[in-house]
């Protein structure tokens, strides 16, 4: 068969990428631990009675309790507009069902998220029945924020199966306004780093191709390495700080 045109989702080794030069040391992708996660799924629904749309979050938790689990959750709005004047409403359809081919060919079990109100319902008649089955309209008041439901699909319910053992959203919202709100920051770059996955589109006569963008290899925070050597990366140029015992390591003469 074929490679899938576009990036793998598993994360994979890199030389120099996830690998201290000096140590020879794996630093690692830092998911946001369970009780970090607990701590967004509550404050995602005090942001939702915030906004009036508790009732609809809650809804929209049961019915991720009847499913066997999404590996993967599209954030269909940023999807089906991308790279698209909004203001001209260029929804783009075909965004979406490109991306969840795509996905699928991966093997991921996919669920697009979409606001039930005019604007987007009325672009989202006419799927084709088996994408059907894996949309969900969220219910909302005009221009309130659908964002809480794809983040809450990453944390519920708890995920102990699979190789990834996550919920991965694919969007390229670079969620601004959610940081100081719903998690400290760190834990917040913990969310982003382990169940984010950004996207672009080619186009070939017109047709939308969407290409997975690779997912960070390392989350820039304080770590221990493999071999228990502390890395500290630096705030301004991009290199590390490997912190442990004088002359141990591989490459450790050549530091």
């Amino acid at each position: 068969r074929d490679p899938v045109p576009g990036v793998p989702l598993q994360l994979s080794s890199h030389p120099h990428g996830n690998e201290c030069p000096r140590c020879g040391g794996h630093l690692r992708v830092l998911a946001p631990t369970s009780s970090e996660r607990l701590d967004l799924r509550h404050a995602l629904f005090e942001s939702a009675a915030a906004t009036g749309i508790t009732e609809e979050l809650r809804r929209f938790a049961w019915w991720l309790e009847q499913r066997p689990p999404f590996s993967v959750v599209v954030d269909g709005p940023n999807v089906a507009l991308a790279g698209r004047n909004k203001t001209r409403g260029m929804f783009k359809q075909a965004n979406v069902l490109g991306m969840v081919e795509l996905l699928e060919a991966y093997g991921e079990n996919v669920l697009v998220l979409c606001p039930s109100y005019g604007f987007f319902s009325n672009r989202m008649t006419g799927l084709p029945e088996h994408l059907r089955d894996k949309l969900y309209m969220v219910p909302l008041p005009t221009r309130a924020s659908d964002d809480w439901f794809f983040m809450l699909a990453t944390v519920w319910p708890e995920r102990e199966d699979g190789d990834r053992g996550r919920t991965l959203a694919v969007t390229n919202d670079l969620l601004r306004d959610h940081n100081v709100a719903l998690l400290e920051d760190g834990a917040f770059q913990r969310w982003v780093s382990a169940h984010v996955l950004r996207y672009d589109f080619m186009y070939a006569n017109g047709k939308p191709k969407p290409v997975l963008l690779a997912s960070e290899s390392v989350t820039r925070q304080a770590q221990y390495s493999s071999n228990g050597f502390l890395h500290v990366p630096s705030t301004d140029d991009g290199r590390w700080l490997c912190v442990g015992p004088q002359n141990q390591g591989p490459h450790a003469d050549e530091a």
